[in-house]
């Protein structure tokens, strides 16, 4: 089959190495979403020296042409963050597909791996549905599923979701090729979206119950990050939560109060132990280190946000 890729992230870069080391599958041009830094997906295709890369920030007749002239059998989409058109779908023999990772049709949108570690979500997976004009709302080819880790970040979620979705797309695209493949309409129950995550989101109230937070910090690690403001020297720092755990204590402690000499902190209900740490600039550190170079002594209190932002 000749194949019309699109995609930008690493995730999408997965799915790319692995249609390309299948002998069944032609690539015959890749499409990735504009950045001044190269993503995953345009470095991918530069190693495996695909001749036909693009990078649009829009589709006009001039890429509709030149889409036509590599005459696909079928396009994969592939967490590409551009909307394709009706004229650009309709293009290949066998129209678009999409890998998604949300058990559909739950977490549509832009971050659904996100909202699902946010939502305290206990699976997910990854959906294989022909692509619309509408925003996730295809039929369903195929649809896998797996448990979400208790401490799992967004990071490491992804990570496990990328094989499973590359063996999903595989499997679609051989039953397209066999004329075997049958889709099914989604459910118009239990319809939700995965809103674009704002890096405001990644700041942390200690208003907010620690189950709440932990979910915060796993679900925006390693991008956009969760962070608070702590002072050292008199001067505000950021810094940035990779890992924490729940505890129960707590007590009657204001919200935001460093409780011991480990960096447990008392949340609005509970209390959050950090365990690994990043200063602005600087490397990850375990928190018993960290407190080496900042000190935060027990009975410190940490600030509420101090606006919402964007």
């Amino acid at each position: 089959m000749r194949i019309l890729f699109m995609g930008t992230s690493s995730f999408a870069a997965e799915i790319l190495r692995t249609l390309v080391e299948d002998r069944r599958f032609e690539i015959v041009g890749v499409y990735a979403k504009p950045h001044n830094k190269p993503g995953a997906v345009v470095r991918l295709a530069k190693e495996l020296e695909i001749k036909a890369l693009r990078t649009p920030t829009r589709f006009d007749s001039s890429e509709e042409r030149f889409i036509n002239d590599l005459a696909p059998d079928v396009g994969v989409a592939v967490d590409y963050g551009v909307k394709l058109p009706r004229e650009i779908l309709q293009l290949p023999k066998h129209g678009f597909i999409n890998a998604h990772p949300s058990l559909l049709p739950r977490w549509r949108g832009a971050a659904p791996i996100e909202r699902a570690i946010l939502a305290g979500d206990e699976q997910t997976g990854i959906c294989i549905m022909k692509m619309n004009e509408d925003l996730d709302e295809g039929a369903v080819f195929s649809c896998e599923s797996i448990d979400i880790k208790a401490d799992e970040n967004a990071g490491e979620l992804r990570q496990r979701l990328a094989p499973l979705a590359a063996d999903a797309v595989v499997r679609v695209l051989g039953e397209l090729h066999g004329g075997r493949a049958q889709a099914v309409p989604q459910s118009g129950e239990g319809v939700c979206y995965a809103e674009k995550i704002k890096k405001s989101e990644g700041c942390i109230d200690w208003r907010l119950p620690g189950e709440e937070l932990h979910r915060r910090i796993r679900a925006f690690t390693p991008e956009p990050g969760a962070w608070f403001e702590a002072s050292l020297r008199e001067k505000p720092v950021r810094v940035g939560i990779l890992r924490a755990r729940v505890v129960e204590q707590g007590g009657n402690a204001p919200s935001g109060t460093i409780l011991d000499d480990s960096l447990c902190v008392a949340c609005g209900s509970g209390a959050l132990q950090l365990l690994e740490l990043q200063r602005e600039g600087r490397k990850p550190m375990e928190a018993d280190a960290f407190l080496r170079g900042f000190p935060l002594p027990r009975g410190t209190r940490l600030p509420p946000p101090k606006t919402s932002g964007n």
